[in-house]
């Protein structure tokens, strides 16, 4: 035998035994072993509903920090309508301007609310159905600009505050009797751009 085929011989021989022992060592795998699955450990990380409710993260879990949901006034914000019902409404006697003292106690508890804010008003003065037209236009007028003068000298700048009158037209109540006439003779304090006197959109209610 060649010294070439002697080394291929035991080549061969060294080979064969190291196969053996591998498979000796390292049994292969039973159908049992193998139908069985591999055993997966669950991570388990914090949900974001969890973290919105300060639950607590899985132990292990990484810590998240949750930053607060940033509400703007556009989100939140309604339209609010305008308030265009009188501020105030002072009445009067019968073919009358003077101011009683119940006027005057609501006109100096007004002035109260208003102090040291500018406050534009139409001070806007109404009599009841009797009476004629002139007269009724001049003593409306006369009853718009007492209220004009009392609250100038509670401290009301004079020149926040317009003095008209309506003689008998736009009553609040069209009744013909005495609880209605003692209604409609009046002063009523509005804000700028209030609806038309006696239009029932200005006391809170629809057309």
């Amino acid at each position: 035998m060649t010294t070439t085929a002697k080394t291929l011989t035991l080549v061969s021989l060294f080979l064969a035994f190291a196969l053996g022992g591998c498979a000796a060592t390292h049994p292969a795998a039973t159908a049992k072993e193998r139908a069985e699955p591999i055993a997966c450990i669950p991570v388990q990380t914090p949900t974001v509903l969890g973290d919105l409710l300060g639950a607590p993260a899985a132990p292990g879990a990484p810590q998240t920090k949750t930053e607060p949901a940033v509400v703007t006034a556009r989100e939140t914000s309604k339209p609010v309508e305008a308030d265009f019902r009188p501020q105030l409404i002072v009445n009067f006697a019968f073919d009358s301007f003077l101011l009683d003292e119940a006027a005057k106690k609501s006109l100096e508890q007004y002035y109260l609310s208003v102090k040291g804010k500018p406050v534009p008003l139409t001070l806007e003065g109404f009599c009841d159905e009797r009476g004629d037209g002139e007269y009724n236009m001049g003593l409306a007028d006369h009853r718009s600009t007492a209220v004009r003068s009392y609250l100038s000298k509670l401290g009301l700048d004079p020149e926040s505050l317009a003095a008209v009158g309506y003689g008998s037209e736009y009553p609040v109540n069209k009744a013909h009797n005495e609880e209605a006439w003692k209604l409609n003779r009046r002063v009523e304090l509005v804000l700028p751009g209030a609806p038309k006197p006696g239009s029932k959109k200005r006391y809170g209610t629809q057309e």
